[in-house]
């Protein structure tokens, strides 16, 4: 699906599809655009670059987007990650008897 729009911040036309739509809620759901790019490896200069459809957004990007909206992480954590970060919770375990 594509739609148009005039951007309020150029006043151009910006064509919108699903990917723009998915970033956008996506820059919303991490709290911005730096942190979206932080998550993705990239910089907050190209995930505006890609909402604004100068770039189109490859499809291995476009699915770790949405798995961002659908709230799955498309990382899985080593054991050694889950260990760290449930010390770094404050999350201790004793042994079993």
């Amino acid at each position: 699906m594509h739609t148009t729009r005039v951007s309020p911040h150029t006043g151009l036309i910006v064509e919108t599809t699903v990917q723009t739509q998915a970033l956008r809620k996506a820059v919303e759901i991490v709290g911005g655009e730096e942190q979206l790019g932080a998550r993705l490896g990239l910089s907050a200069g190209t995930i505006r670059l890609f909402i604004s459809g100068r770039i189109n957004l490859p499809q291995r990007l476009f699915l770790e987007v949405v798995d961002i909206i659908s709230g799955e992480s498309a990382r899985i954590e080593k054991p050694g990650d889950v260990l760290a970060r449930l010390a770094r919770d404050g999350v201790t375990s004793k042994p079993r008897r």
